[in-house]
């Protein structure tokens, strides 16, 4: 686990809610992050794993945390192509500012199955 664990100083700069109760961490690091570690960054983007923030000007290591339980498979983790839809319906929904999400989320669910009806021979 020591060689993939790695830390760097930072802070949570913002908290955004997202659908379904998940949340959106932004985290700004430092100025000065050695280009080994923004390269570690990237090799990780999209990834599952584990997000820990230590409140102290003291490094993470692999003995803090080596408790933590396995994550599920990747495969697991997917949403389906359905649930991924709604969730992208209902979160344009949400920025449009509509008030009644549901029936926002039902007309463009109509609308999208029309349009695929259309092309239907």
């Amino acid at each position: 686990m020591e060689d993939k664990l790695f830390s760097l100083p930072g802070e949570i700069s913002k908290v955004t809610t997202m659908a379904h109760g998940a949340v959106r961490i932004q985290v700004d690091s430092q100025e000065d992050i050695p280009s080994e570690l923004v390269g570690r960054l990237f090799k990780v983007t999209d990834k599952q794993g584990y997000f820990a923030f230590l409140p102290e000007l003291k490094p993470i290591e692999a003995e803090d945390v080596i408790d933590l339980p396995p994550l599920p498979e990747d495969d697991s983790m997917k949403k389906s192509h359905s649930k991924r839809l709604r969730d992208v319906i209902w979160v344009w929904g949400e920025q449009r500012g509509e008030k009644d999400q549901a029936l926002f989320y039902a007309r463009n669910m109509e609308r999208i199955i029309d349009q695929i009806k259309e092309k239907l021979t």
